[in-house]
């Protein structure tokens, strides 16, 4: 019996390693800035997860551990300017001022608690603006503004106030003091939620939106309460702001992902204050959507005239007269589709461009549905701009000067020209394809720096079919110049049109690379960081093509094992996501990802990872998942086998969050697989309805916070399209716990005790099975979430899998920790080899 490893590459990939990987920060407007001069720019770069202070910031998406670099034109390489690993902060979202004088950073400490900071010039050391907590409400931007070279605006949170970034340590720190205060007697703890009474926001913690003067070291108020967004007019003279009202009014609908506090509008001048505006004004604004004319003189958003009303209005407010009116869409639907963005940006100086869809005589639109261009003015539609076009780009950039407008759908650059109502492809020579514009870009990844919604671009940066270099479109000339990457793995981060200069990042398994490029001259590496991953074997990824029960053409994606012999059958986890489907095509998660489900941590212990198509409904829209999860899932796994690739009786069934759901429903229909895990799952869809977030638990509006659980369950992930009381069947029919005694496959459930996603959900499972006298073990993980972070907790986590998986298996492993095998199949612990049914 003995292990074989190709000649090959070099070791397999270790938990441990997730541990050691530096990344560049993520969101918040981006992980870079350039100084106006070009002449250095700002990095946002976050340490390895062994030195973080505190792994419950999770969701500080890293920054948390974060420290900016500064590299100027002439350094080798870029130097720490905040050594946060030495006062246990993390520091994001740099911006220089207008001339160059200063740098604006957010700090954030070990507890969660954010603060403003500026630096003066290069050289400077951060100073902390004392007692100005930086929001974290806008992922995509930055949350501050300069007017001037001197002062700039951001809101602030005041005392008590929850940051998202922080959620996952709010019940830690909350809980503990009013358990003791119980103990003592003397303190009444009691927390009162009531329902169908209005909520008083003003006795809730508050904020402040304020202009910090770096000159005269002051701050000073410029409105109060807790905002939601704000937008700073093009002159830097008036501010849109958007301030927390209310809460979500009860309606017969089903709930959306935007459900949240209701946000009203306010608009205020620099100088004289709040602005008193006549007219027709929305009672819930879409906070994303607040887009001033370039001229200042008009601000347009979408918002409900009624808190509740099914479809948004359009609001146009003219601040020369300090009127707002209200623009009829008739029979445009402007929703955003579930994790899409609103798009709508100004035509000219009184004409917008909006993206919806059409939808006379229906209440709301499926998610499906084609969403165009329109064409409004102050009365309403004019025209569908983009009818014409086979496929309609989800974001356009306007041509500075002029009214034309550039997207990219379906391989092609379309020319949209509201002026004319035409839409056009543009045709590129030696271009078949155009997958993506890669500047200016703005969206939900964060690995880049935004370019803000309204921007006007003489130029476009392409991606096309050629892998090795970028194209540069000229828009007034209609040429294009190719753009040499540095390296065929290498993107695009940052641009500046000013001087061309751009910032490229490679992300690979030879390690993490930033290079700055400026025109006619070679690529300037900066920076390097992870080197040692290249010495790890990169899995092989293929994909098997195969037909859903219903006949459907689907893929599956399959990640080899370390040192995979072909011939060989390997022990094979299934995952599983409900509404899931792999393309022609599929990246595993980068070598470079401290992400606790890398792909590439099971492959290293010689299984078999495939990835499989799981159709469903598009999230919007209700469906039966339990019931079609087998259409999918169980044909994947004939077509693995039949292969070659996957022994038979080694199948292991895995699934995270709405997997783990699929996994309690598969295990529920079939008996195929030899064991099964669970994380972090769903397995009572009416118990989680009603269940408050853990993370939330102890907050003083634990009910409201709650509300987006519903809303995943009515017309997210779980498809049920209403609440239970609504369609009490289809919960019935879809709901895993109601069919636990169909379980003969051993289970391992993992859950966090402060996941969204509560413990209650595995105990529900566990103890059902325990009942039974089945097979199964739970761990809970105390202290963590949706997903493991505590490098003790994730080592241990797959210590656990891998015993799991080697038990009911019965794999038997060599002194490399890698499976034994005898002839094609794995060896037996218990001495006999596995016999291959084929």
């Amino acid at each position: 019996m003995a292990h074989v490893l190709l000649a090959s590459e070099g070791r397999p990939f270790r938990v441990s390693d997730i541990f050691e990987i530096e990344q560049f920060g993520r969101v918040y407007g981006g992980p870079f800035a350039f100084s106006p001069d070009g002449e250095a720019i700002a990095i946002t770069l976050v340490r390895p997860k062994k030195d973080w202070t505190n792994h419950r910031l999770g969701f500080f998406w890293g920054n948390a551990d974060a420290d900016v670099w500064l590299h100027r034109r002439g350094d080798s390489e870029p130097h720490n300017t905040t050594n946060g690993l030495e006062t246990h902060s993390g520091w994001l979202a740099p911006m220089w001022s207008p001339m160059g004088g200063a740098l604006a950073l957010v700090k954030i400490d070990s507890l969660g608690r954010t603060s403003f900071s500026f630096r003066n010039g290069i050289t400077g050391a951060p100073k902390v603006v004392d007692g100005l907590g930086m929001p974290d409400t806008n992922l995509y931007e930055r949350p501050f503004a300069w007017i001037d070279e001197s002062r700039i605006v951001c809101a602030e949170v005041g005392e008590g106030v929850r940051l998202d970034g922080a959620i996952e340590q709010e019940t830690q720190m909350r809980a503990p003091p009013l358990w003791a205060a119980s103990a003592s007697g003397k303190s009444v703890t009691v927390s009162v939620l009531d329902s169908g009474a209005p909520v008083d926001f003003s006795k809730r913690p508050q904020g402040r939106l304020a202009i910090v003067d770096l000159a005269s070291n002051t701050v000073r108020t410029v409105a109060t309460g807790l905002t939601t967004a704000w937008e700073l007019s093009p002159d830097c003279r008036l501010i849109a702001y958007c301030r927390q009202a209310g809460a979500v009014r009860s309606s017969d609908s089903p709930l959306s992902l935007r459900t949240g506090e209701i946000s009203t509008l306010e608009i205020y001048d620099l100088a004289e204050g709040r602005l008193a505006i006549d007219g027709a004004m929305p009672e819930d604004v879409v906070v994303t959507s607040l887009r001033w004319s370039p001229d200042g003189r008009y601000l347009a958003l979408l918002g409900y005239l009624v808190s509740g009303d099914e479809r948004p209005a359009l609001f146009r407010i003219d601040l020369m007269t300090r009127r707002s009116t209200q623009v009829r869409l008739g029979d445009i639907d402007a929703s955003s589709i579930p994790y899409g963005s609103v798009e709508l940006e100004w035509c000219g100086s009184s004409q917008l461009i909006l993206r919806g869809a059409s939808a006379p005589g229906r209440s709301r639109v499926a998610p499906d549905d084609r969403r165009d261009w329109w064409l409004l003015d102050e009365s309403g539609p004019v025209a569908n701009i983009s009818k014409d076009l086979p496929n309609v780009p989800t974001q356009l950039w306007r041509a500075r000067g002029s009214d034309r407008f550039f997207g990219v759908a379906a391989g092609r650059l379309y020319e949209i020209c509201p002026g004319n109502f035409t839409g056009t492809t543009v045709e590129i020579p030696d271009t078949r394809f155009v997958h993506s514009i890669a500047w200016p870009k703005r969206g939900r990844r964060g690995d880049y720096l935004s370019t803000r919604a309204g921007t006007q671009v003489s130029e476009l940066i392409l991606e096309t079919e050629d892998g090795d270099a970028l194209l540069k479109f000229d828009i007034d000339s209609g040429r294009a110049r190719k753009l040499v990457k540095p390296t065929r793995e290498s993107m695009l981060r940052a641009y500046r049109p000013d001087d061309g200069q751009m910032l490229f990042t490679e992300v690979s398994r030879r390690g993490t690379f930033l290079w700055r490029v400026w025109p006619e001259e070679t690529p300037k590496l900066v920076l390097q960081r992870n080197g040692f991953l290249a010495k790890i074997e990169e899995p092989k990824t293929r994909i098997i093509s195969y037909k859903s029960l219903k006949g459907e053409e689907l893929n599956a994606a399959v990640i080899l094992p370390y040192g995979y012999v072909s011939g060989r059958r390997y022990p094979t986890i299934v995952e599983v996501y409900g509404g899931k489907i792999i393309g022609e095509k599929y990246m595993p998660t980068s070598i470079n990802s401290t992400n606790t489900l890398n792909d590439y941590i099971i492959p290293a212990r010689g299984f078999v990872k495939m990835i499989v198509s799981v159709p469903l409904s598009p999230e919007g829209l209700p469906d039966d998942p339990w019931m079609r999860l087998p259409e999918g899932v169980l044909p994947a796994v004939d077509a693995v086998i039949a292969d070659g690739i996957a022994d038979p009786n080694r199948l292991i069934l895995i699934g995270h969050s709405y997997g783990g759901y699929g996994v309690y429903g598969l295990i529920e229909q079939t008996d195929r697989f030899k064991a099964a895990i669970a994380l972090a799952g769903v397995s009572d869809l009416v118990s989680i309805y009603g269940t408050l977030d853990a993370r939330y638990r102890y907050a003083d509006d634990a009910a409201l916070a709650t509300h987006s659980m519903q809303a995943l369950i009515e017309t997210g992930a779980g498809r049920m399209g209403n609440p239970p009381w609504k369609d009490s069947e289809r919960y019935r029919r879809n709901n895993p716990i109601n069919f636990v005694d169909r379980v003969n496959t051993p289970l391992l459930i993992q859950q966090g005790d402060v996941d969204y996603v509560a413990l209650q959900q595995g105990e529900q499972f566990f103890m059902a099975l325990q009942r039974q006298g089945k097979r199964s073990r739970f761990l809970r993980y105390w202290g963590e979430g949706h997903l493991i972070s505590s490098p003790a907790n994730v080592t241990d986590f797959y210590n656990e899998v891998v015993a799991w998986c080697d038990e009911h298996g019965d794999i038997a492993r060599g002194e490399d920790g890698m499976p034994l095998f005898v002839g094609e199949c794995v060896a037996s612990r218990h001495g006999k080899s596995g016999e291959a049914k084929k």
